[in-house]
């Protein structure tokens, strides 16, 4: 035995998550971790090997309180024998979850390894009650099996059967209030930045979700689980396969970036960090994308949701990678990796825009935001959107990297090849996968109406510089009563907490699923289609709200709605309907596309929407005047009730960012169609700072510290941006 390591805090509260980095000889057969009683810990774990020894990394996820020894235990031949190897833990019984964490400010570890190296006002209405180099081909119209902008069934004149928990098409709230008032009460918030700053402890313990009365899981008709290629009837994962998603902001170990879309498994923000002040916006570095030519169109830059990722990797895994020489010895270097409609994925410096490493030229469009592996490792997946050319067709799927050589791993197919277990026929995939750190475990779902969860069991050697991995999948097919096959796609990301897993898909149809039996706990209709990404967050009394929101897309006329739920129960707690329309001149996406903000902070109060096609009555709702159809508009979390809202000049696809200063203030980011960019306030909605980029922004930005990057999308205007915030 060489080393015997641990890596995280062995005296804090629960849920806590603790690494031993192991390195044995290669005569160890395997290694578990015992109390000092002699029962075994369940933990996962990663394997490596090099020349000389065998590398282990154990995660141990603590639910509860745990006080005492922890003993490490070896197999030689068919022998398990007792090592002089013990770590004294004390982890406090009742767990404590900050709502609110303070940005860390420690250097990146490198996990699995054995050593840790270097505007206007509020309205006053009542919630309503009621329930460098170009691809040289390009695609084109995009065909029938690849996803458009609107679902493809939409019905042209009527509406569809209306869900029986659909509200009213009249909106439920009352004209806004003064923008004098709404001022007031923000400023008396602002009296005490420091105060809002810190956050309360919330008591965090392991939440069991069962359905609530009205969200029984009985709505979805169709149920089927696939453990690898084989339909069987029942399901129970692995003790060494248990998913269990770190909550909120314990998605990473460490500050290492904006790793998914909307950076956690919670998707309740593209920040990570603070910034120097809330004064000013400025472009620091401007780089051009690309197009590529499909069936019928081209397609250019980075659309929608194409949020990029932000990650600041470990020395080892920066030097062991095909980066530039220059880059690899960048000491902190914060990559930035966007994937794009126009078939390239790029890798910049965020500091200066230049790259750091040549793009992967897949040539097929990307709309999906990547998804970088939490635990350090050099793993990657991105979503493709399509995959009929102008001269050629090829595969669609979910696309998987190694991120030490940039050459594919895999591809999850889309279309399920002669499996034939997709419920939707279009194969892409536009949502970012969550990956678990504690069991190595992938989650995601795609247009084909299907739920993964991929036991990616990799091997990460980081003296080495080599990372491999051989998937086992489950899979999750799920239809509601009366749901069209095409309804099934899912186009916002899953989001999780624990082994839950909650996603709504075109069809309307929200739902909460055991990753442990791979069931449904509860499923609700929310009346319409929904593309925004549904939110979590742990509040004050202990429990998880969700929060998502809908398109007028099913039916002809009516409104667009945000609900807020239990997450564990599926009981909608309130509910707000904004009025919308659509123009069939104009083709837009009307509702609720881009995904919340739920407010931290200073700004813990509010979650933030963006809606598009408002209708006169939206805007009175509102109290907005003009023609404008898009809106950013503040919610109150507790009843839903709009606390101020703020016009845009173009569409509101991009996703909103909140950022906040070291005092915890928070200013809410939102990038319009027309390439503005606003920076507001967050408790007042009132204008910070402006600026314009060329060309149309659909995708979402991303912020590391003080600098963000946004996207465009069009024909002679595709860029990406590095713009300072401060």
């Amino acid at each position: 035995m060489t080393a015997f390591l641990v890596n995280g805090e062995t005296e804090t509260t629960a849920p806590a998550d603790l690494t031993f980095s192991i390195t044995t000889e290669k005569g160890v057969a395997d290694v578990r971790l015992v109390d000092g009683e002699g029962n075994i810990l369940q933990t996962s774990r990663m394997v490596a090997d090099n020349t000389e020894n065998t590398l282990w990394s154990l995660d141990w996820h603590i639910t509860s309180g745990y006080s005492g020894d922890v003993r490490l235990h070896t197999l030689v031949g068919d022998q398990w024998l007792e090592t002089d190897r013990v770590v004294t833990v004390s982890i406090q019984d009742l767990p404590v979850q900050t709502q609110t964490p303070a940005p860390e400010a420690t250097p990146l570890p490198v996990v699995f390894t054995s050593e840790t190296p270097e505007v206007t006002a509020a309205p006053t209405a009542e919630p309503t009650e009621e329930p460098t180099e170009e691809p040289t081909e390009e695609p084109a119209d995009e065909p029938q099996d690849e996803p458009a902008d609107e679902p493809q069934d939409e019905p042209a004149d009527e509406p569809a059967d209306e869900p029986q928990d659909e509200p009213a098409d009249e909106p439920a709230d009352e004209p806004a209030g003064s923008a004098e008032s709404a001022a007031s009460v923000a400023e008396a918030a602002r009296a005490t930045p420091t105060e809002q700053a810190e956050a309360t402890p919330t008591p965090a313990p392991m939440l069991t979700a069962s359905a609530a009365e009205g969200a029984e899981p009985s709505l979805i008709s169709t149920t089927v689980i696939y453990n690898g290629t084989k339909r069987v009837k029942e399901y129970a994962r692995a003790s060494r396969e248990v998913v269990r998603m770190p909550v909120g902001g314990e998605y990473t170990k460490q500050k290492m970036g904006v790793l998914t879309f909307r950076t956690d498994a919670f998707r309740q923000n593209a920040a990570v960090g603070t910034v120097p002040g809330r004064g000013s916006m400025e472009v620091a570095w401007t780089a051009e994308t690309g197009s590529v030519k499909g069936s019928g169109q081209t397609f250019y830059g980075i659309g929608w949701v194409g949020q990029p990722a932000i990650v600041k990797w470990s020395k080892e895994v920066r030097e062991a990678s095909e980066m530039y020489d220059a880059k690899k010895e960048k000491s902190g270097l914060k990559e930035v990796i966007a994937a794009g409609l126009d078939g390239n994925i790029y890798f910049l410096d965020l500091s200066d825009g230049t790259p750091t490493r040549n793009s992967i030229k897949l040539g097929y469009p990307m709309k999906a935001a990547p998804s970088v592996h939490p635990g350090g490792a050099p793993y990657m997946t991105v979503g493709q959107f399509a995959r009929k050319m102008a001269k050629r067709t090829g595969t669609i799927g979910l696309r998987q990297y190694n991120l030490y050589n940039q050459k594919e791993l895999s591809l999850i197919d889309g279309l399920d090849g002669k499996n034939n277990r997709a419920a939707n026929t279009i194969g892409s995939f536009e949502t970012s996968a969550l990956i678990d750190r504690t069991s190595g475990c992938l989650v995601t779902a795609g247009t084909n109406g299907l739920l993964y969860v991929i036991n990616l069991n990799a091997t990460f050697d980081y003296q080495a510089g080599t990372y491999t991995q051989s998937p086992q999948m489950v899979l999750l097919k799920t239809m509601a009563k009366g749901e069209k096959a095409a309804q099934t796609a899912v186009e916002g990301s899953v989001a999780m907490y624990d082994k839950y897993v909650f996603w709504a898909d075109m069809g309307g149809i929200l739902r909460c699923v055991d990753t442990d039996t791979m069931t449904v706990v509860w499923a609700v209709k929310t009346g319409d289609a929904v593309e925004s990404t549904v939110a979590l967050e742990l509040n004050a009394e202990g429990g998880l709200d969700l929060y998502t929101a809908n398109l007028l897309s099913l039916r002809s006329k009516g409104g667009a709605q945000i609900r807020c739920y239990d997450a564990m129960t599926g009981e909608m707690k309130w509910l707000r309907e904004i009025g919308v329309k659509k123009d069939k001149k104009v083709r837009e996406t009307v509702g609720f596309r881009a995904s919340p903000v739920v407010g931290q902070q200073s700004l813990s109060g509010l979650v933030f929407y963006t809606v598009n096609g408002l209708s006169d009555a939206g805007r009175e709702t509102l109290g907005l005047s003009g023609e404008d159809g898009a809106a950013l508009i503040a919610l109150n979390k507790a009843d839903g009730t709009i606390a101020w809202s703020r016009k845009l000049s173009g569409t509101g696809y991009s996703s909103p960012v909140a950022v906040y200063d070291e005092n915890g203030g928070g200013s809410i980011i939102q990038c319009a169609g027309d390439g503005s960019i606003l920076m507001l306030d967050g408790l007042t909605g009132k204008e910070e700072a402006t600026l314009q980029v060329d060309g149309a922004i659909e995708a979402s930005p991303a912020v590391f510290d003080g600098m963000m990057v946004v996207c465009t999308s069009e024909k002679g205007k595709n860029f990406i941006y590095g713009i300072r915030i401060q």
